[in-house]
This record gives C-alpha cells, structure tokens and sequence, in this order.
C-alpha cells in the first residue's frame, strides 16, 4: 500500500497489481495499454487522482517542487506495465459467474485456445477489425463452473478446470449477452489474454515462428494445426485432439517439428539412416 500525504490530508493507493481490487484494476488496466510516447506529464497526473482518489478540484491545489513530483511519478508507475496473473479468479455479469482460465493457459484445451486465437484475429484485424469478436474471446475463455462441479471434484476424471467444457453454441450465446458487459472490464480480460498469449507463443516459437506468411490470414490456421496433429495420430481423431490441453499438444507438435527439422538437417549433411 503506498502512502501519500499532503496538506495534513493522507491518501492511499495500491501499489501493485497484486493489490488491486476488480473494480480499481478496471479503472487502471488503461493505462498499462499506452505506449512509451504517449505516457505525458498530464496523464500521470491523471493516473495519480485515479489511483489516490484524488478530485479534480484538489489536484488543482496542489503545488510540488519537481522532485517531489519525479517521487510521485516512481510511486504509481508500476500501472504503465500490464499484470501478468490472472487478475482475479471470475467477474459477474447479468447474475452469471464467469470463471477466467489459469495463467499460461494451464487449463485450457487446444481447442478453445485455437478458438480464442481465431476471435482475437478478427478482434484486432488491422483493415477489418470486428469489435464484436472480443465478447467471443471472452465467451470462449470465461465459462461458468460445470453445473456437476461438485461431483466432478471428486471424480477420478476431474482435471482441474472447473470450467463447464467448451461448446461453441453456448459460446456464441454467451457473446452476445457480454455485448451490455462493462468496456474497461472487457479491456482487463482482453490484456490478461495478450499478455498470456505472448508467453504461450513465446515458449512455442519452434512451432509458430519463421518467416514464411501464413497459408491463412483469418486465424484458420489455429483449426489447420489442430488437424495436422491430428494426422500424427498421438492423440486421436480431431475432436480428441481438441480436448486435449493446450500445452500437451503444443508440446507434442513441437517435439516432431524439432525433429524434422534435426533429420532434414542430417539428411542435408549427407547423414543417412
């Protein structure tokens, strides 16, 4: 918590994104959004009435020599760079609990990532983006708890994911009622899946990396991979492999990517087998 005192007044405000409740991370999440050029005195100065519930009139009062300001600067910085943990375990709307999947996608299956990926595509296409399409990442990645969750805990099939198993047609309805949720709540779960995929990709760039375009710009692509793991045959047909956590099968993809490439390059060497 920091702490901050003038004029024989104290505020406080959170000082981090561990401390932050959903309703302040929602008022902040802007923030941590703006790129370096845009981060200007006045939007600090806003960013310290937001954080230390400071009114406008006050903050017109006040009057700080320039270090004290540089001090008040440090304090609330750690906003400017976006949290990395699941913000918080679920948000409510229209008397519905969504439950937001872990970090890293540790719960999530191929399928509803390939899905995510493909509503993120259209979300943020550069020439036709559909703002529509982020209630589909949402709807896809934040479920309810299954209606059986009691039983499932205490079932040898429980996975850990309390989470009802993805359905696109229950998602689809989902979207379309997130379309009255609030707009910088929406930003939150949209900057918590960046952030999250940023890392997933990262730790796969043998599989998703390289310079060669992609065969489908649309997100297509995510549903292509899936059927060519499904042709290797570790997993099953294509529902099975959808069903499957996203990191098993990801990891298993890159596993006989490397080694193609290992035997391409040996093969290249004049090695043979």
């Amino acid at each position: 918590m920091d702490i901050l005192k003038y004029n024989k007044k104290t505020y406080y405000a959170p000082a981090s994104w561990q401390e932050c409740d959903p309703e302040t991370i929602a008022r902040l999440i802007v923030f941590s959004r703006l790129s370096p050029q845009d981060i200007t005195d006045e939007v600090f100065e806003l960013l310290v009435q937001i954080t230390f519930l400071i009114s406008a009139k006050q903050w017109a009062t006040w009057a700080m020599t320039t270090r004290e300001w540089q001090m008040l600067k440090e304090q609330v910085k750690w906003v400017f760079t976006a949290p990395e943990d699941r913000p918080f375990p679920y948000f409510e709307h229209e008397g519905v609990n969504y439950i937001l999947p872990e970090e890293n996608f540790a719960d999530t299956t191929a399928l509803e990532l390939s899905m995510a990926f493909i509503a993120y595509t259209d979300f943020a296409d550069p020439d036709e983006p559909d703002p529509t399409a982020l209630n589909r990442l949402i709807a896809t990645l934040c479920r309810p708890a299954r209606s059986d969750l009691k039983a499932f805990l205490s079932s040898p099939d429980w996975t850990g994911d309390d989470r009802e198993t993805f359905n696109e047609a229950r998602m689809m309805k989902r979207a379309a009622s997130l379309e009255s949720m609030d707009l910088q709540m929406k930003m939150v779960i949209l900057t918590y899946f960046e952030v999250q995929a940023k890392s997933f990709l990262e730790q796969y760039e043998g599989l998703f990396g390289g310079d060669t375009a992609p065969r489908y710009g649309d997100g297509r692509g995510w549903i292509m991979l899936l059927k060519n793991i499904a042709k290797e045959g570790h997993f099953g047909d294509f529902d099975s492999v959808g069903k499957q956590y996203a990191h098993l099968v990801y990891a298993a993809a890159l596993d006989d990517t490397i080694t193609a490439e290992e035997t391409r390059d040996n093969q290249d060497n004049g090695y043979e087998y």
